[in-house]
């Protein structure tokens, strides 16, 4: 395909026209922040202490009060929560699709189920609201290796009942 020179006219003034922009546009001097050392330390200082982890009771990690291998604490009830959470997001994962509806229901199913699973290990005094995504982190490991394998513990319809139980629970 040739170009005509009219058309190579235009084709150049594009490519002028958007480099010109692009320059100006990014060239602009940014507005500075304004700075004042007291409001910036109490702010930094309290941005740090939300983000910090609680304190390890020991060299090896381990938090007071908190079980070696997190997925053997709690009750069934709890665990078969957190797991069946792990299980819907790994298949969520491997088959998202936007599109459809029962894909995008499962947004909704695994956190109700990390919720009801991380409120039991509350009242049950296994966990706080503090250490509850260890447990829900360390049941979605495991539920999302036996996916990969091809192996749950709890079949995936079953999961999603359960989630589909624990939503209406919360009345959605």
């Amino acid at each position: 395909m040739q170009l005509k020179p009219a058309q190579l006219v235009g084709v150049g003034l594009v490519v002028v026209v958007g480099a010109v922009f692009a320059a100006t546009t990014l060239l602009q001097p940014q507005p500075e922040q304004p700075v004042h050392p007291d409001v910036n330390a109490k702010a930094e200082a309290a941005a740090l202490a939300r983000l910090s982890p609680p304190s390890a009771a020991s060299a090896g990690g381990v938090r007071p009060n908190m079980p070696a291998d997190a997925t053997s604490a709690g009750s069934a009830e709890a665990k078969d929560d957190l797991y069946c959470q792990g299980l819907i997001f790994a298949a969520h994962r491997a088959a998202a699709d936007p599109a459809d509806p029962k894909d995008r229901r499962r947004i909704l199913l695994a956190p109700a189920l990390a919720s009801a699973g991380a409120d039991k290990l509350i009242k049950e005094g296994v966990a706080t609201r503090d250490t509850t995504a260890i447990f829900a982190d360390a049941h979605t490991d495991v539920a999302m290796a036996d996916f990969a394998k091809g192996r749950s513990r709890i079949s995936l319809a079953a999961c999603e009942a359960r989630a589909e139980a624990a939503l209406s629970a919360l009345g959605k």
